[in-house]
């Protein structure tokens, strides 16, 4: 049964362009396909393998230690083992690729349509691998990113934690001077408002005093007036009234009374305004002391509220950094998988590695009998090259008898040329004769029509 690949068999025009992109300096050409030789192929197939796996063509081709180990004489297989060696390895690298029937005749005795296949296969993995390289590195680039971002947010967290503490610390000492300037703030507070009431109740007081002042100050123009208008009618009346003294005695004395009422009156209200005036500024100290007071409670509370902007951007970068440590775990979780899968991939390989090491006897066996072949190859080589001596020798003895012959050939057809030629001129002279004769006769003979 044919074998079935998994990937598609390139033409050789698109392998060519694929080489003349990627790998120019191998300097593969049409030719390589149509007639392939066995030493162009495996250098191909080594600097494909090289392409394919990173690996130098010298750690390619050197032969392990413990290949030559077995063998009685090594130093007969030095040209062998390197073979075998590319072998083993384009077989392994086919297996990855999805070519399972590699054998060392596709290395000695390549076939068209064989390798074709099997350079088909593997431009199909560089292709594969070139994108998974691409994806694994975008992930490699990413995961290193966000590992350099997390580095740079736990720095920061770090700072802002310890900023945190250093302000809950020092909140922490402000907390019991805090605690008293609220309970003064309150009291001021409590005291700003009996004071406000306080201020408008005597306001409303000194509002009606004023109002009261300024009635009797009219009151008292009023009679000052009256006073004026009643001395100029007392003196006009005196003058043309005479009145008795007693009389006039107790109207002064009344009049005098009326004064020392009036300036009693005039000291108590001057005493009151006096008191009104230092309740006045008792009120503005206050208010002054109330203004402090909510300066220093306008500060408390934007350090409050300063504080409560730190801890909201605590807070935000809490939750980046949480954001993070999710991104994180899902990288870590994609890194778990991968590192799973390089394992099953090392699994693998050990898995081949064994049954490797099992077929490497089978294998050493089939390399003693192809040595014992190729001894047999070597020993009929030689017979070969005896009688191949021998019928050159034959070759040599009957060229030389051929040019003997054909010298001595060419020397009796020289020979017979110069015969021929001199039978030729005798004819020719025979046959000038024989007319002469002839023409002799006709005359001779009378009668007879002239040809």
């Amino acid at each position: 049964m044919a074998a079935k690949y998994n990937f598609p068999i390139l033409p050789i025009a698109d392998i060519l362009e694929y080489f003349s992109m990627e790998l120019s300096d191998m300097g593969i050409t049409d030719s390589d396909f149509t007639l392939p030789k066995a030493s162009q192929w495996q250098r191909f197939y080594q600097i494909l393998l090289e392409a394919g796996t990173g690996c130098t063509q010298d750690h390619l081709i050197q032969a392990p230690f413990q290949h030559s180990e077995p063998f009685e004489h090594p130093e007969i297989y030095e040209q062998t083992v390197p073979l075998l060696t590319l072998t083993m390895a384009l077989k392994r690298f086919g297996l990855a690729a999805g070519i399972a029937d590699i054998k060392m005749s596709d290395l000695i005795q390549p076939k068209s349509k064989r390798t074709i296949r099997i350079v088909s296969g593997i431009i199909n993995f560089l292709r594969f691998q070139d994108d998974r390289l691409k994806v694994y590195d975008d992930i490699k680039q990413k995961n290193a990113a966000v590992k350099d971002q997390h580095t740079q947010l736990a720095k920061a967290n770090d700072a802002l934690q310890s900023r945190i503490n250093k302000i809950l610390a020092h909140r922490a000492e402000q907390e019991p001077e805090m605690m008293q300037l609220q309970d003064q703030c309150e009291v001021i507070a409590a005291n700003m408002n009996n004071h406000h009431k306080t201020q408008t109740m005597q306001q409303k007081d000194i509002s009606d005093l004023k109002s009261k002042i300024a009635e009797r100050n009219a009151s008292t123009d009023q009679l000052k007036v009256a006073m004026i208008t009643s001395k100029e009618e007392g003196e006009n009346l005196s003058r043309q009234i005479v009145h008795s003294p007693e009389r006039m005695k107790n109207e002064q004395e009344r009049m005098k009374n009326q004064l020392m009422q009036l300036k009693l009156t005039k000291e108590e209200r001057m005493h009151r305004l006096l008191e009104l005036r230092q309740v006045v500024e008792q009120l503005q100290d206050t208010e002054c002391h109330c203004v402090q007071g909510l300066k220093l409670i306008t500060g408390i509370n934007t350090e409050i509220e300063k504080e409560k902007e730190v801890l909201a951007e605590i807070s935000n970068v809490k939750d980046k950094s949480q954001a993070q440590k999710d991104l994180l775990r899902d990288f870590s979780a994609k890194v778990q998988q991968l590192k799973r899968i390089l394992s099953t991939k090392q699994d693998k390989m050990t898995k081949v590695s064994l049954q490797h090491q099992h077929k490497m006897p089978g294998a050493q066996e089939t390399l003693e009998q192809l040595q014992q072949e190729k001894s047999r190859c070597e020993q009929m080589h030689s017979e070969d090259l005896a009688e191949r001596q021998v019928v050159i020798k034959q070759i040599h003895q009957v060229s030389n008898e051929v040019t003997k012959c054909t010298e001595e050939h060419e020397e009796a057809m020289a020979q017979l040329r110069g015969l021929y030629m001199e039978l030729l001129v005798q004819i020719d002279a025979y046959h000038l004769r024989l007319g002469e004769e002839r023409q002799a006769v006709d005359k001779m003979l009378p009668g007879r029509p002239m040809d």
